[in-house]
């Protein structure tokens, strides 16, 4: 039952009106249970200076449960989201963006240096080469220049470079170059296909959300 009060109540401190508008930090916050909550909610927390709305129907968010960060006027709602998700139409704050961009592209490009390097010179094959995959772009007879090559195990503790740029003939031997991305395929990816894909992939995704929510 409701407590009805006949006047206004004069309350100086520095606390706020109630415990729920105010948390101190963000796991305070995702720590909230939708039975202590109305169905939407506006509190301010501490640890960023921000005002975040509590919605009842959102996805609960590892970092702020289900409160997202409050921006008042302009284009709609006001919602900007504190993580990536697959399923959210909101904005998203920027340092959220970059971070999700650089760590895709920090891996893209750790993966190209580690699996498809440049050689002008072929180093000698070891067990500490083994399975590294090189593009020889040099110009000796022994290599072919532009082709791929694999630090492979031919025997026992005796490691050769393969030649991988041919397709092999079947039984799934690995060490394929693939050409595009793929959902499926377990191959390395050629440098330059990686670049593309994470150019585009990246252009793509703030001009979406560029065009959607400002």
């Amino acid at each position: 039952m409701a407590i009805k009060i006949g006047d206004n109540l004069n309350y100086a401190g520095v606390k706020p009106d109630f415990v729920r508008q105010q948390y101190a930090t963000f796991e305070e916050m995702a720590a909230v249970r939708d039975n202590t909550m109305p169905p939407i909610y506006l509190a301010y927390c501490l640890e960023d200076k921000n005002f975040y709305k509590y919605d009842k129907d959102n996805e609960v968010d590892p970092i702020t449960g289900k409160f997202r960060l409050f921006q008042s006027g302009g284009g709609g709602g006001g919602t900007v989201d504190t993580a990536m998700s697959d399923t959210s139409t909101n904005a998203v704050q920027n340092k959220v963006i970059k971070a999700y961009v650089d760590e895709g592209d920090t891996a893209a490009r750790a993966y190209a240096d580690s699996k498809a390097s440049q050689v002008e010179e072929m180093p000698e094959a070891s067990a500490e080469l083994a399975d590294k995959i090189v593009q020889y772009v040099g110009e000796t007879d022994t290599y072919t220049q532009g082709y791929f090559y694999k630090c492979a195990e031919t025997d026992n503790d005796v490691y050769e470079w393969v030649n991988i740029s041919v397709q092999s003939g079947g039984g799934g031997g690995g060490g394929d170059i693939d050409t595009q991305m793929s959902d499926t395929s377990t191959n390395a990816v050629q440098n330059r296909v990686i670049k593309a894909y994470v150019d585009g992939q990246v252009s793509s995704a703030i001009t979406e959300v560029l065009n959607t929510n400002y």
